[in-house]
């Protein structure tokens, strides 16, 4: 068997030969093996043989009970280390993803409370390792009506939070492919009334995070709203965008005032939402009196930060900025794109820049 996992792992045109010979129901007859090195390898073989083939698993969740037969894996797995869980959750994951076999997912119900078990004992560091992304997956497969637990919810958001790095220009396409199924759980979660209020406190910017322009800091809020602009990262930038917005009760005003206006609108056109810009700016400001509409920077903050800004530039500060000008216009000058005079030299020509000697500079430096 381990010799056939290889060909079929190697050979992608020898996965048909498996289903022709009509060996699915012997497959998953072994994956109920009391051997569990067999009832392992019997499952990567079904995986194999459902990809790139014309391969129909609906019949068998009932004439074989495959649903079932996937769950008592799980469970026997969980329960013992002596083999690894991976290829139960890979098939249950590659049915539960697939649109033809929707109807029968439900069906994976009974192992819930298993994943939601390996979920907790799983590291929240970063990177995403392979057994919780597997974990994550197999959470989207199942379809569920309750919420989960506050613990999971905070194990979830703590492995985002560590996976999630403050720049994402380097690792696209690796953050796409790893990311879109834990944002994919939070968004499908986030429905519940309890959930939605945990995720809340989470994910959302608090007054705290609002000392400095939304969308600029490096907490994970200011990170999500980033991602959100990322056009990049396509999946992402929808999944997160849906995501706000629902934690925002699908309300624009609320949107606006969670993310800034600026974020906001993008996403509101994103999502096709109309929306008037001088009365949702207008109803930001009044629910957020003491933040800027725009930025959603708090007040207080804006006008230290002003300040700082505002104060009077030293000397030096002053001759660096008028060699940065001169040098410019130099530059613009000699493209010969546009006739134009150096202001800065055009100053000193007339006398409204004092030239300094080296030798006097250094008798200040030196005196």
């Amino acid at each position: 068997m381990k010799c056939l996992h290889n060909i079929l792992r190697l050979s992608a045109s020898t996965r048909q030969l498996l289903v022709n010979e009509n060996l699915t129901g012997t497959l998953i007859e072994l994956m109920e093996s009391t051997d569990l090195e067999i009832a392992s390898i019997a499952m990567r073989l079904l995986v194999l043989s459902s990809i790139d083939t014309d391969l129909d698993l609906a019949p068998y969740f009932q004439s074989h009970h495959l649903a079932g037969v996937v769950n008592n894996n799980i469970i026997r797995c969980n329960s013992t280390s002596h083999l690894p869980i991976e290829p139960a959750l890979t098939l249950l994951s590659t049915l539960g993803a697939n649109p033809q076999y929707q109807s029968w997912t439900p069906q994976f119900s009974d192992v819930m409370p298993h994943i939601l078990e390996m979920l907790e004992r799983a590291p929240s560091t970063a990177p995403l390792n392979p057994l919780t992304s597997l974990l994550i997956s197999s959470l989207l497969s199942i379809p569920f009506t309750d919420e989960l637990p506050n613990s999971i919810l905070d194990k979830l958001i703590d492995i985002l939070d560590n996976s999630l790095p403050m720049n994402t220009k380097k690792q696209e396409e690796e953050i796409e492919t790893t990311l879109s199924p834990l944002m994919g759980l939070l968004l499908q979660v986030a429905s519940g009334t309890e959930t939605k209020s945990h995720l809340c406190v989470r994910l959302i910017a608090c007054d705290q995070e609002r000392m400095v322009p939304l969308g600029r800091g490096d907490s994970l809020p200011h990170r999500l709203i980033r991602l959100s602009a990322e056009i990049n990262l396509p999946t992402l930038h929808q999944l997160v965008t849906f995501l706000l917005f629902k934690l925002s009760d699908e309300d624009p005003r609320k949107l606006l005032a969670n993310v800034g206006y600026g974020y906001g609108t993008g996403m509101l056109e994103f999502l096709g939402i109309p929306f008037s810009h001088d009365d949702d700016i207008n109803m930001v400001d009044m629910s957020m009196p003491n933040a800027n509409p725009i930025t959603g920077q708090r007040l207080e903050a804006e006008a230290v930060n002003s300040q700082e800004n505002e104060r009077e530039m030293t000397q030096e500060e002053k001759e660096r900025e008028a060699e940065k000008l001169f040098v410019l216009f130099e530059r613009l000058k000699a493209t010969r794109v546009v006739d134009i005079e150096n202001p800065v030299a055009r100053s000193i020509k007339m006398g409204y820049v004092e030239e300094i000697d080296d030798s006097s500079d250094d008798d200040t430096k030196h005196g």
